[in-house]
């Protein structure tokens, strides 16, 4: 099932991480700037949601293997997400 389709995968993983990369440059450089209080909140939020990202799909790939230690990091990955989601969303909700 997946092993017919891991070339795409990879594929795949590739171009987002070059797309995370490239935001994340992005943001630097919005930051650096000199943009307004409320800009650089912004700019801010949106690296920890970039990140963020990049933790979820870091902690499922740990949960995917078969080894239950890698698994067990996972899922506490996936919590350190849920907890920096809260975070993240602290003044939203």
């Amino acid at each position: 099932m997946i092993e017919g389709k891991q070339p795409k995968l990879e594929s795949t993983l590739h171009t987002f991480q070059q797309v995370e990369r490239l935001a994340l440059r992005w943001l630097v450089l919005a930051r650096r700037m000199g943009l307004p209080e409320d800009a650089d909140q912004v700019v801010n939020v949106l690296a920890r949601v970039v990140t963020m990202i990049r933790m979820y799909q870091i902690s499922i790939n740990l949960l995917l293997a078969t080894n239950p230690v890698t698994a067990a990091i996972g899922v506490a990955g996936l919590l350190g997400v849920a907890v920096s989601a809260t975070d993240v969303l602290a003044g939203y909700y």
